[in-house]
């Protein structure tokens, strides 16, 4: 499904039926990098580097090849990871104050979750790192590419060292369609291979530059959106009936071999040999069955005297 949505054919017969409504998404994306452009008059403006597409597959009409670096907002440190460890020690953290959001936010994907903050003058000094509703966190090492989108009701505070920052132009791109983006098989298979570490994977900001983005119009964004959670949602709740249904035959197979070792399986017939004598009986057949011990096979193969041969003195 995932990999469907991301290569446009989730949302194939819906495109086709609103081809003449929809902008192109190369034109809106040339669109908006010429107001970035006209609007830094009088103060340099850097352009965007363009992706690499000379591997990339061909894409939908109306599709465009973007990448992070042209999809962020007009600002300074839209794209930003976070501080050196030397920069936000344990040391420096405090009962209250402005938060710290690390991996722990987004693998529960709760950015409520946790208590780690630092002081103001901290916060000032690190006021690059922070975060803003809307913005979407990606985890940079281990359980890498994981991500999570802050709600609008978070508390101000920044990004740890284990994670990257995006903000992004709404206006080019939604950010649960981007969440959908990472999740999909081709974006996961890019992670591993970019990926470096010793023991673990590990992600950086520039390997997330390069990813390449298909853009599409925003109206068929919000399509793939929410055609993926509705199927997501239907895949959640089967996940569920079958966890559901597991936990309830473990527990029927425990009740059938209770009943079973306690006698309430089969109805019990009062004319059955009980087991004790069951068992007696079995033990002495075995016995009998036993071979004779050595001396008892001497004595049994030894000739026995007899009257005469006593008398005689024979033996």
């Amino acid at each position: 499904m995932l990999k469907a949505a991301v290569e446009g054919q989730l949302s194939r017969e819906w495109r086709e039926a609103h081809r003449d409504e929809l902008e192109p998404a190369s034109e809106l994306l040339d669109r908006i990098l010429q107001e970035r452009r006209e609007k830094s008059t009088g103060r340099k403006y850097k352009e965007p580097a363009l992706p690499d597409t000379s591997d990339l597959p061909a894409l939908p009409e109306g599709w465009e090849w973007a990448n992070l670096e042209r999809l962020a907002q007009a600002k300074s440190n839209a794209l930003k990871a976070g501080p050196f460890g030397s920069a936000l020690k344990k040391s420096y953290y405090v009962p209250q104050g402005y938060k710290i959001y690390g991996q722990e936010q987004v693998l529960r994907g709760d950015a409520h979750y946790g208590d780690y903050y630092i002081d103001e003058k901290r916060y000032r000094d690190l006021e690059s790192c922070k975060v803003a509703p809307g913005d979407i966190l990606v985890s940079l090492v281990g359980t890498i590419g994981q991500v999570h989108i802050l709600p609008e009701n978070i508390e101000p505070g920044i990004i740890n060292p284990r994670l990257v920052k995006l903000s992004l132009d709404e206006r080019l791109v939604n950010a649960r369609y981007i969440k959908i983006l990472l999740a999909a098989p081709v974006i996961r298979e890019y992670f591993a291979i970019s990926a470096h570490g010793g023991t673990m994977d590990i992600l950086n900001l520039s390997i997330l530059k390069r990813l390449p983005i298909p853009l599409v119009a925003p109206q068929e964004q919000r399509l793939i959106v929410e055609e993926v959670e509705r199927r997501l949602s239907i895949v959640d709740k089967l996940e569920a009936t079958v966890e559901a249904n597991l936990k309830q035959a473990g527990g029927l197979r425990q009740s059938i071999l209770k009943q079973a070792f306690s006698g309430r399986l089969v109805p019990q017939d009062p004319d059955d040999e009980p087991a004790s004598v069951f068992l007696e009986r079995i033990r002495a057949e075995r016995d009998a069955a036993k071979p004779k011990s050595r001396k008892e096979r001497r004595s049994k193969a030894r000739p026995q005297k007899s009257a005469y041969a006593e008398q005689r003195g024979l033996f």
